[in-house]
């Protein structure tokens, strides 16, 4: 596209994004499966992690709490700090604890989860982080049916975090690559969050789950999102961790350089650098910047649907180019058009949806310009939120996805049914 200091309003595109063939894309069992004469659901099944939290988005909100609701009887073991066991919407909530720093995570947290792991009986294995291999291998030797749920490309994920040394970070790519052929031959499926992961995993084994939002959250919702009467103190929100690689500093400078009098920012989630915090502080202190830290899904909901605009500014690494974020479609979810980096996926949707801006990620100038551009155009900003919400009542949500995820497991039941599992029970 043309780069300028000016946003670009997207127009509408052709191809309706999200629309992937099926066929290629879920892998071989879709096919099979669909002729598959005894279709059987699994009673049971386990969801573990050692990274992410007992209320994660992708694994519990969506994944666990969906099965659960289908009949199967879900456990997630995840890091907590509570001493017994819990029910929560009908998942068996099971907590580990879980060493903060990462050596101690990927060793003592491995092996914590391990010995949960084989106290339990389960139909099908769910893990979702790769440093989880070994343990994964371990229950594949004892018999059992494991799935590798991948939310992003690990050999390019790596050359970009920080706290791998520059020089070391190709070696360790290599090291990702081999961790991801390992977990393509031995585990039983693989499912990816995004298409551009699909092709680091044998084809017969994929099964494409998007991160679109589950439909209760948006048809609970109040579909009446008014840009044009929100309040003035209401305006462009970030939900999640903010740092440089997700456009933090960028959206700081930005906030300095906008014209309107009354433009606002929300962060919602961590802000953990202290470089970046200060570079916030002036806005901070005139009132124009928020940062309210992590709060509770209702009140991050409610606080998007008040905004006047989401902000997605994610830097151009390449894990970033074939992402597809949570809050694209939560923001799209609350009536709020978004300003959001210009990639291909994420042009594609903007512009065959018309519900947001595509600018420069790393020119502040433009951001700022964008945002300025939402307060001075109300109706047409709020038109652009109706339509994003509504193409995620229409298309981008959960429901689709989970007849995939729900299919998967059927097909897994059915092709290797676990005969010698026995559920177990939460006292």
């Amino acid at each position: 596209m043309r780069r300028s200091n000016q946003p670009t309003v997207p127009l509408s595109a052709g191809a309706r994004a999200g629309e992937e063939n099926s066929s290629t894309e879920n892998g071989n069992w879709l096919e099979s499966s669909a002729s598959d004469q005894d279709i059987r659901t699994p009673d049971s099944a386990v969801h573990f992690t050692t990274v992410h939290g007992n209320r994660d988005v992708r694994i519990f909100v969506k994944q666990c709490r969906s099965l659960a609701r289908s009949g199967i009887q879900v456990t997630m073991i995840a890091p907590g700090s509570a001493d017994e066991d819990e029910r929560v919407d009908g998942v068996i909530c099971r907590h580990v604890n879980v060493p903060r720093n990462r050596l101690g995570r990927v060793v003592v947290g491995q092996l914590r989860v391990l010995v949960r792991l084989l106290k339990t009986r389960a139909a099908i294995y769910h893990y979702h982080d790769p440093e989880l291999l070994p343990v994964a291998l371990v229950l594949r030797m004892t018999g059992r049916t494991v799935v590798y749920d991948a939310h992003e490309e690990l050999s390019t994920d790596v050359l970009d975090k920080p706290w791998i040394p520059a020089f070391l970070r190709p070696m360790v790519a290599k090291l990702a690559g081999a961790i991801e052929w390992t977990t393509g031959r031995f585990m039983n499926a693989i499912i990816v969050a995004t298409p551009g992961i699909a092709p680091c995993y044998p084809s017969s084994k994929v099964a494409l789950v998007r991160n679109y939002p589950p439909h209760e959250e948006i048809s609970g919702s109040d579909g009446d999102h008014d840009a044009t009467g929100a309040d003035e103190d209401e305006g462009a929100v970030f939900v999640g961790l903010l740092n440089a690689i997700r456009g933090g500093y960028v959206l700081a400078q930005a906030m300095q350089q906008t014209q309107h009098e009354n433009a606002s920012l929300t962060v919602i989630g961590a802000v953990d650098d202290p470089a970046l915090r200060e570079a916030f502080a002036s806005a901070v202190s005139r009132g124009s910047v928020s940062l309210e830290g992590w709060l509770a899904r209702p009140e991050a909901m409610a606080s998007m649907h008040r905004a006047r605009v989401g902000i997605l500014l994610y830097q151009p690494v390449q894990h970033h180019l074939i992402s597809l974020p949570n809050k694209l479609f939560e923001y799209m979810a609350a009536g709020i058009p978004v300003i959001a980096s210009d990639f291909p996926q994420w042009r594609e949707i903007l512009e065959e949806v018309e519900c947001g801006i595509i600018v420069d990620p790393e020119d502040a100038v433009a951001v700022a310009a964008a945002i300025d551009w939402i307060y001075a155009h109300p109706d047409e900003a709020q038109a652009m939120g109706q339509r994003g919400r509504n193409a995620v009542l229409d298309r981008f949500n959960w429901n689709s996805e989970f007849r995939t995820l729900l299919g998967l497991y059927q097909a897994l039941e059915s092709k290797h049914p676990n005969a010698e599992h026995v559920p177990r029970r939460a006292n």
